[in-house]
């Protein structure tokens, strides 16, 4: 993975995305590939059907509460009750996207209450940081626990979400750039990134096929504001990792005074009771601070207190004596990149996982 790094870009205070930590450990040619379309959903945090780019527009099955208006917005602000306590505000995934295979990331807000948040899907401001193969039009679909979509988005931006920007900072001097203003009640929910040129028919003409192409995306999840009974508390992402490509990579942020509790996983072989075939055989997980400083790594052996701590966050089982990777450790508040890779010269499905301990 060494030979991967590239130099940690610099970027303003106030960039609260961790593209920066994300980026050094991404080769130019790297992949995340999705599992082929037969698999169906996979496992709690990866609810996405996994099924190949549109060729019609989706139909809508579910609309939570969408936030337009900047009224509505700085009310949402104003009766914010997120507690004091360190908490996960910011999860992102890069990956690499092509035809019939999208990024999928997955995230849960934990509690009783519910969240408002801001999800994005960013591709073209990557070129600012070294990213020279962006995906062209990024679009954004989210889904319910259920599978079922709640709305599929790109490239119309409503005045919230301008503002959500603002707050929050990051990429959006992209012009070809998904955002949405969502407030969600608590429970599981995916994310799936494709890009437009994916030989979507336009449904104004319906005899242009735009070109197939692939690029990188970035897909991220801003905790804005809410009641104080809800948080983010897992983010994972399911794809193909090989050797020489990269491995798969979530980056997330940490706010607050003390530190908190997280689990990482790194799941191959586990993923054997979801039906999902040609998994990683060996995979291993790596933590590096903002910085790019490993502070943590495992490859296969898991420690009882960690299956425990996991158990409780609400993650799957994973089979006695695997050859899954997982830890657990106490971090402060920061921007840190976590990433599943594998010791040896293979490919397979794998799924990394962030979880919250409470």
């Amino acid at each position: 993975m060494n030979a991967f790094r590239r130099p940690v870009f610099t970027l303003p205070a106030r960039f609260f995305v961790t593209v920066a930590t994300l980026l050094p450990f991404v080769p130019a040619r790297a992949q995340v590939v999705s599992p082929p379309s037969t698999v169906g959903p996979v496992v709690p945090s990866i609810v996405v059907p996994l099924v190949p780019p549109p060729t019609s527009p989706p139909r809508i099955v579910a609309v939570p509460r969408q936030v337009q208006d900047t009224e509505e917005f700085d009310r949402i602000i104003a009766d914010d009750r997120t507690p004091p306590e360190t908490r996960v505000v910011n999860i992102s995934v890069l990956a690499r996207i092509k035809t019939y295979e999208p990024l999928h990331m997955g995230f849960v807000i934990a509690g009783t209450s519910q969240r408002t948040v801001l999800l994005r899907a960013s591709s073209g401001g990557l070129r600012a940081f070294g990213i020279t193969e962006p995906a062209v039009i990024p679009v954004m679909d989210v889904y319910n626990s259920t599978g079922g979509l709640i709305i599929s988005h790109s490239g119309v931006f409503s005045p919230a979400v301008i503002r959500a920007n603002a707050r929050v900072g990051g990429l959006f001097d992209d012009v070809h750039q998904s955002a949405i203003v969502m407030t969600l009640p608590a429970g599981a929910y995916s994310i799936r990134v494709w890009d437009l040129t994916y030989g979507y028919t336009l449904p104004a003409m319906p005899g242009l096929i735009l070109p197939r192409v692939d690029g990188f995306a970035l897909a991220e999840v801003y905790d804005i504001a809410g009641g104080a009974d809800a948080q983010l508390s897992n983010a994972s992402t399911l794809g193909r990792v090989a050797a020489t490509e990269g491995g798969a990579i979530v980056g997330f942020v940490l706010l607050g005074q003390v530190s908190r509790r997280l689990v990482m996983r790194g799941v191959g072989p586990g993923l054997a009771v979801f039906r999902v075939g040609e998994t990683l055989a060996e995979p291993s997980i790596v933590l590096r601070n903002g910085n790019g400083t490993v502070l943590a790594s495992n490859n296969g052996v898991i420690r009882g207190e960690t299956a425990t701590m996991a158990a409780a966050a609400g993650a799957f089982p994973l089979p006695a004596n695997s050859r899954d990777a997982a830890f657990d450790v106490t971090l402060a508040s920061g921007a840190y990149t976590v990433q599943l890779d594998s010791p040896r010269p293979e490919s397979g499905l794998g799924l990394l996982e962030l979880y919250s301990v409470p």
